[in-house]
C-alpha cells in the first residue's frame, strides 16, 4: 500500500514538472519571436564599383541605377557610407551614391551598409576609390604656343603623345586692338585668333576642359599665353616645330622631326631604303598662304642627291597637288618660290627611282596666315 502511495505521488510530481516545464518553454520562444532582430536588406559586393571624378567617387551600389521608388531593398530606409572618419548618410536607401569634397590625393576606403528605422544595420560591403584633385590636376603641364603676324595669329595647344588627355574643348578670351573683349570655343587644339593690335603684347586666356582617361568628370586647366604681334606681315617658315608623319626611317634618331627641328645641318631624316618612294607629311596646325620652298640636304656625295622630288599641298577633297616638282635638281641649299597656295597641309615627295635615299637636314616652307 505504501509502495502504491509513493508511485503515485512520484506520478504526480513528475507531470507537474512536465507542465511547468512545458509553460516556461512555451513563454521563452514566445519572448524570443517577439525580441528577434530582422536586419534590412543590404548590398552585394559584386555589383558595388566606385568611379573618380573631380574632388569626387561615384559609387554604383546595386546592378543598375534605378529611383530610390523602385529600389528593392526590404525594412531599409537609408544608406550610410563611412570613410576617413566621416560618415555619409543617404535617406531613403539608394542603388548609387556621390561622395564629395575628397580634396586629398589618395585612395579611399569606404564601408557601406543601410539602416533601417531603429538603426539596425545590414551586412556591410567593402571597396575603395580614388578622386581626381587639384594635385593630380597640377601635374598636366600643356604649354600653347602662337604663330603671330601683324594682326592674327595661330594658336596651337599641345596633343598629348601617350594619350594622358584629349581635348573636349578649349574656350579662350583676348582683348582685340580696338579694347573690345573677344571670346570663342575651339573643338580642336589649333585655332585663329584675328583684330590684334600690331606690333603689340596681347594675352589669351585659355581653358582647357580635358577627357582623362579614368576621370568621369570634364578637367578644367587654366592657362594664359602672352602673344607679339609683327608689325607687318612677314612670311615665316610655317613647318618649323610642326607635327610630322613619315614614310618611314633609317632607325628611331633619324626620323622625319629632325627636318623640321630648325636645324640646317647635324640632325637629319634618313630614309629606310633607297628604292621605294618616301613622304615627310607636314600638319601645319592651321590655314596658311604659302609660296615659298627650301631644302638643307646631305649633298656630300653624287648618290646622296635626290634630283627627283616634289611638294604637294592637300586640297579641299583630300588629295595631294603638286606645287613644285623637280626631276633633276642639283642645288643645294635648294629655294624655289610658287604660286600662292593655301592649304594646312603640305608634303614632301620622293617618288621610286634607283638611289633615292632620303637624307635631309632641313625643310622649310614661307607663308603668312591666310585670311
Amino acid at each position: 500500500m505504501k509502495k502504491f502511495k509513493l508511485q503515485i505521488i512520484l506520478v504526480g510530481m513528475v507531470a507537474w514538472m512536465v507542465s511547468s516545464c512545458n509553460e516556461d518553454v512555451y513563454d521563452n520562444i514566445k519572448k524570443m519571436v517577439d525580441s528577434e532582430t530582422v536586419y534590412p536588406a543590404g548590398y552585394e559586393l559584386p555589383y558595388v564599383k566606385t568611379s573618380g571624378g573631380m574632388e569626387r567617387v561615384e559609387i554604383d551600389l546595386c546592378e543598375s541605377r534605378v529611383p530610390e521608388s523602385e529600389l528593392f531593398l526590404p525594412r531599409a530606409v537609408r544608406t550610410v557610407v563611412e570613410y576617413g572618419g566621416k560618415r555619409d548618410i543617404f535617406e531613403p536607401a539608394r542603388s548609387w551614391v556621390n561622395i564629395t569634397g575628397l580634396t586629398v590625393p589618395q585612395l579611399y576606403r569606404f564601408k557601406i551598409y543601410t539602416e533601417d528605422e531603429w538603426g539596425d544595420r545590414s551586412k556591410p560591403v567593402e571597396i575603395t576609390g580614388k578622386p581626381f584633385t587639384e594635385s593630380d590636376k597640377n601635374a598636366y603641364v600643356i604649354l600653347p604656343t602662337a604663330t603671330a603676324f601683324a594682326s592674327r595669329a595661330v594658336v596651337n595647344c599641345p596633343t598629348s603623345p601617350n594619350l594622358l588627355y584629349r581635348y573636349h574643348s578649349i574656350k579662350y578670351s583676348y582683348t582685340d586692338k580696338d579694347g573690345v573683349v573677344q571670346s570663342g570655343e575651339s573643338p580642336t587644339p589649333n585655332f585663329t585668333i584675328t583684330r590684334l593690335a600690331n606690333g603689340q603684347t596681347t594675352q589669351l586666356n585659355l581653358s582647357y576642359h580635358l577627357v582623362i582617361p579614368g576621370v568621369i568628370d570634364t578637367v578644367v586647366i587654366n592657362n594664359v599665353l602672352e602673344i607679339n604681334t609683327l608689325l607687318v606681315d612677314v612670311p615665316i617658315n610655317v613647318v618649323l616645330n610642326k607635327s610630322v608623319r613619315t614614310s618611314d626611317n633609317l632607325n628611331n634618331d633619324l626620323t622625319g622631326i629632325r627636318a623640321v627641328d630648325g636645324a640646317r645641318t647635324g640632325g637629319r631624316w634618313v630614309s629606310l631604303d633607297n628604292t621605294n618612294a618616301h613622304w615627310l607629311e607636314i600638319d601645319l596646325q592651321g590655314t596658311f598662304s604659302i609660296n615659298e620652298l627650301r631644302l638643307w640636304r646631305d649633298f656630300s656625295t653624287a648618290t646622296k642627291k635626290m634630283p627627283r622630288f616634289s611638294l604637294q599641298v592637300l586640297d579641299g577633297v583630300g588629295s595631294w597637288v603638286d606645287v613644285v616638282t623637280e626631276t633633276n635638281n642639283t642645288v643645294d641649299p635648294y629655294t624655289t618660290t610658287f604660286t600662292s597656295v593655301t592649304t594646312n597641309m603640305v608634303r614632301w615627295y620622293l617618288p621610286s627611282y634607283v638611289d633615292n635615299m632620303v637624307r635631309l637636314f632641313e625643310i622649310e616652307v614661307y607663308g603668312i596666315i591666310a585670311d
